[in-house]
């Protein structure tokens, strides 16, 4: 109990914290000014939505590639579960298949050897790693459906727990990157032909670690998550899409049909994708199968407990199935924001194709399940006294309900492109705060300070290099704090951006014939490009290609500076070329005016011209470049003012690592 007080005072510290930081931060920079220029707002003013709602989504009508069977039983005492799995696959390339690769995600847990383990430093998101865990294959055997005669083919024989293959020259497996993947050699003469289906069985058991980085058992409640071999995404050239485990990356699955069997005891209630279809008593009363069944989802995970609170409703045909914890009192809060994020997702990219969506809002003791997306199904954590005043649980309640949408429906390669669906997600998921609550309060609204989702979004990309492209590999990038920042952080400013070049309006119908084009497709960064130019205006697409490339690569023509040289302000902005307002005060009243206060002029920037201007400004006391929101790919906020007076912005430079580390408490 002392640990969870601690844990949330510490939380809730920060928390009070942070708007008192950022004030700070923000005192010095307007005590450069006798008063606040006035920003354009963001949103801008005028029609923000696309003006008919987005068709519906619906899944396609033909088999998905894939179709899995499972049995498994969960053994609470030991925290293990152990099942038989047959999927059928086809092989749809052009070239004969004569290896499968199998994800064995819990091996990342059986040391601190692994790659997970090192690359992870130990900790996720803040919290340590602790017992851990591991999952072994049995006897997996190869039906072969297209041989009139086939019989099944022994592959392997046992890896025990240790990952130590016991084989015989007569077969071929190999334990890859930790024995988190697992390649299975087809004897010869039994290869896959292109266009033939195959179903590969095997038995399994697994181990679940002590929860810190989204899977496990805290105390009697489990996540159970990367918890089966799962076959790696077959590539059309012939070969497998399995890489190692990486503690930045997520996954990346192919789209398949489930049907599980699960033994559990009768008194846990269970949160989980897909649909119960059966639930059967065994055991005299003491243990419960469910059959769990669910088409078109690229995953299947569940949450056990057995203390959930469960609330329902209904949202425009979506089943809501809230699991929370007893006494917490957020249930109506949670389920009016998730109703209303549903209907605004629905409105801007096509309403929810499936029928049915769990929340599970965990308790502290899981925490490091909290915030974590799964087709179906995600998890939160709202800690108790939770004020509504701040946003950031509810941020992250309609971040992780973003990415039913951005990861979920389109499924993107987390692993290859993780921007793709972080980042995407952080901005859609901020426009819905901001509508939610008010775009200068979404994130926290502690009167008279308030953060909004803009502002919380550049401090964030602050704190992180600017030299590291968006689109690179998960892995790629050497820290959690690098990653996020330009992941999360960054791909959102881009947006942000795009949509101060082309309109919030186009852009939102840009990401919805996204989504209605490429849901259950695996697009790529080409087809969101594509995608986003198609809703420009014809004159704006240079530019707007030119923005989304050099920024994607890495390339630097997307830095603003502003600086005050006595009557004159020098704007230095590379090769970008956005829409911009300088706001500049003359120093003293014009003659005649008899109260002698300060003049604000606004200079309307041209879209043409050179890399640097230099703009008259007789009198010039101090300027500011604005409207904040289309520069967030200045990842130096504070070059964005400047003023004649004497004075350094050192101090407010030095605060931006705390307000970073504060972020990271309490944001996906």
């Amino acid at each position: 109990m002392m640990r969870l007080m601690r844990r949330g005072t510490l939380v809730w510290l920060s928390l009070l914290a942070l708007p008192i930081v950022v004030g700070a931060v923000h005192g010095l920079i307007d005590r450069r000014f006798a008063s606040p220029l006035t920003e354009v707002p963001w949103p801008p003013q005028g029609p923000q939505e696309p003006a008919t709602t987005a068709p519906r989504l619906r899944l396609p009508q033909r088999a998905p590639p894939l179709t899995y069977d499972i049995t498994a039983r969960l053994e609470p005492r030991s925290k293990r579960i152990k099942g038989r799995l047959r999927v059928r696959f086809a092989n749809r390339t052009r070239a004969p298949l004569s290896e499968l690769r199998l994800h064995l995600y819990l091996n990342a847990f059986s040391s601190d050897k692994t790659r997970f383990a090192r690359s992870s430093g130990g900790s996720h998101r803040g919290r340590r790693a602790g017992e851990g865990g591991w999952i072994r294959v049995e006897t997996p055997q190869l039906d072969d459906r297209n041989s009139e005669h086939a019989q099944p083919t022994k592959l392997t024989s046992r890896l025990t727990k240790r990952q130590t293959s016991r084989l015989t020259t007569a077969l071929s497996a190999k334990r890859l990157y930790d024995g988190t993947v697992l390649a299975l050699r087809l004897p010869a003469g039994r290869a896959i032909a292109p266009g033939s289906v195959a179903a590969l069985s095997l038995a399994f058991e697994a181990k679940l670690p002590k929860i810190y980085a989204r899977t496990g058992h805290a105390e009697d409640l489990f996540m159970v998550a990367q918890w089966y071999p799962k076959l790696g995404v077959l590539l059309p050239d012939g070969s497998w899409h399995c890489p190692p485990f990486h503690a930045n990356a997520e996954f990346f699955a192919d789209f398949a049909r489930y049907r599980l069997r699960f033994t559990l005891p009768t008194g846990f209630v269970v949160g989980h994708t897909g649909a119960l279809t059966k639930r059967r008593v065994l055991a005299g009363g003491r243990e419960q199968e469910l059959t769990l069944e669910a088409r078109w989802v690229h995953d299947l995970a569940l949450c056990a407990w057995p203390h959930f609170v469960e609330r329902r409703r209904v949202v425009d045909g979506v089943a809501l199935r809230l699991l929370t914890v007893p006494g917490r009192g957020k249930a109506t809060r949670q389920l009016d924001l998730v109703a209303f994020g549903l209907r605004e997702l629905g409105r801007w990219f096509g309403a929810y194709p499936y029928r049915r969506l769990t929340v599970v809002d965990l308790p502290a003791s899981a925490r490091g399940a909290d915030a974590m997306e799964y087709p179906q199904l995600f998890t939160i954590w709202y800690p108790f006294g939770a004020p509504q005043a701040v946003r950031a649980v509810d941020e992250v309640l309609l971040h992780e309900l973003t990415h039913q949408y951005f990861q979920g429906l389109v499924a993107t390669n987390e692993v290859r492109e993780p921007w793709l669906d972080e980042g995407l997600t952080t901005f859609v998921s901020g426009l819905l705060a901001d509508r939610r609550f008010g775009a200068r309060r979404s994130f926290v609204d502690l009167d008279p300070l308030a953060i909004g989702q803009v502002a919380k979004n550049q401090l964030h990309q602050a704190s992180g290099a600017d030299d590291v492209p968006i689109a690179r590999p998960a892995a790629r990038f050497s820290t959690w704090r690098r990653y996020g920042s330009a992941v999360y952080g960054r791909t959102a400013a881009l947006l942000y951006s795009v949509g101060s070049l082309i309109g919030r309006r186009r852009l939102l119908q840009g990401l919805r014939d996204y989504v209605q084009r490429y849901a259950f497709a695996h697009p790529t960064r080409a087809q969101l490009v594509a995608a986003l130019a198609r809703a420009a205006p014809e004159p704006t697409r240079p530019a707007l290609a030119q923005l989304l490339q050099a920024v994607l690569d890495g390339e630097r023509p997307y830095e603003v500076t502003l600086s005050c040289e006595r009557d004159t302000l020098v704007l230095d902005r590379g090769e970008l070329r956005l829409p911009l307002t300088i706001r500049w005060r003359r120093a003293k009243a014009a003659a005649g005016d008899p109260r002698g206060q300060a003049t604000t002029h606004p200079i309307e920037v041209p879209t043409s011209g050179p890399a640097r201007l230099r703009l008259p400004a007789k009198g010039l006391l101090d300027a500011e470049l604005g409207p904040p929101e289309r520069l967030p790919l200045s990842v130096r906020p504070l070059t964005r003012r400047c003023s004649r007076r004497d004075g350094s912005w050192g101090a407010a430079a030095r605060l931006t690592p705390l307000i970073q580390s504060l972020l990271g408490v309490v944001t996906p």
